[in-house]
């Protein structure tokens, strides 16, 4: 994150050449895709599945199965 974030200060201050921008579209891709992939494993726990009733607090905690 930190490579992206000099990337768009330079094409912002000082404007950027097109390789320096389409580097940082590919770099941007990689870590959108990291942090859905992250996001898609997450979804399972959160909507209750799992040992997510042991651990959460609520009304799903005392009627989800472990």
């Amino acid at each position: 994150m930190d490579n992206l974030a000099w990337k768009l200060a330079q094409a912002w201050h000082h404007g950027g050449s097109e390789r320096l921008l389409d580097s940082y579209q590919s770099e941007r891709r990689t870590a959108v895709a990291t942090r859905l992939r992250a996001a898609d494993q997450s979804l399972p726990v959160l909507r209750g599945g799992g040992a997510c009733g042991r651990t959460c607090p609520g009304p799903r905690a005392a009627t989800t199965p472990c």
